[in-house]
Formats: structure tokens, sequence, C-alpha cells
């Protein structure tokens, strides 16, 4: 298992009636990563990984029967030409969440190092505006800002509507009427 905590997911390999592939072709393996990163600001344009929680090296890596049957289920819901595995395979991982499923955009406790963690995998489309938070936020925090204290507030860089980075603080309290689960 890799010290960055991601999800490596297997989708399409060895599925039949898949529309990428020709009759006669191998089937092309499409594999799905998601992985945290912490920022720092001497490496521009790079990362560091990031290690993973206790516990998490314990955790069952393989796929029953009924989870394996129900994930083919719910893709063949989802993509109609996705067809049916003729055997059970794949890659079994763990990602990481919150226990309100928002993610963490912030510094850490140690000075110079910065999150953008417990995106529980959904987040990659926010890519562009998790980076445009994280931007602004380590400019500020190294400027002498005190996050903790005074959170930072981005302008939202389309409709220039305020958004308080705050929401998004490893120290925010949780709600107890937040939801705990991805449905919700």
């Amino acid at each position: 298992m890799s010290d960055v905590p991601g999800q490596e997911v297997l989708l399409g390999s060895g599925l039949q009636g898949d529309p990428d592939v020709q009759a006669g072709e191998e089937k092309p393996e499409r594999k799905l990563q998601v992985v945290s990163s912490v920022l720092r600001r001497e490496v521009p344009a790079a990362g560091r990984s990031a290690g993973a929680e206790e516990g998490s090296d314990a955790a069952s890596l393989t796929l029953t029967r009924t989870e394996f049957e129900t994930h083919v289920v719910r893709g063949a819901r989802r993509i109609k030409n996705l067809g049916l595995p003729h055997e059970q395979r794949g890659v079994v991982g763990v990602y990481d969440v919150t226990e309100d499923w928002l993610p963490v955009y912030d510094r850490t406790d140690l000075d110079g190092f910065y999150v953008a963690i417990g995106t529980s995998g959904n987040q990659f489309k926010n890519a562009a505006i998790a980076a445009h938070y994280m931007a602004e936020l380590i400019i500020e925090v190294e400027a002498g800002r005190d996050h903790d204290v005074d959170p930072v507030v981005v302008q939202g860089p389309h409709l220039g509507l305020p958004i308080d980075l705050g929401t998004f603080s490893r120290n925010r309290p949780l709600d107890d009427d937040a939801p705990s689960n991805v449905l919700g």
C-alpha cells in the first residue's frame, strides 16, 4: 500500500460491451486515483505526500462477492453499454473523508505546511477553485495573517462573491445535523 492515502478503482477491465473497445482488442484498464497532498510554498507546482491515518493500513483490501456485484449493478445503471464482467477483478483501497464530508483547505499546525484533504474522492471537479483557495490562503498566511483567528475570505473568480475559508478549517466546529455519509 502506498504512503499516500488514496482510492484506486479499476473501471472497465474485462467487461463485455465496452464501446471503446473493438472486437478482438484487449480491453483497457481505466483507473481513477484520488490522493491528498500537502502543499509547501518552497516547492512551486509540486506537492508532498500526506501520511496515512493510523489504522488505514489495517483496512481490508478484499472485496466480497456481494460488494463487487453491488458496484457492478451501480455502474451498469449509470453507464448503459458497460456490460457485465465474467470474473471479479479490481483494486480496493481507502480514501480520506472528514466527519462532516466537507474538505479541509487550511494550514497545518506545522508552519509552512498546507493541506487540501478530506475530499472523499469527489472534489476533483473543484480542483481549479481549490487551487485558488489554497493560493490565496498561502499568500495571506505567509504574509503574517493568523488564519485560525481571522479566517481568510476569498473572492470567487466568476461571481465575485465572498467565500470564507474558515468553513473549510481543520478547527471548524462539527454540526451535529451535518451529513455523516455520502448520501447526506
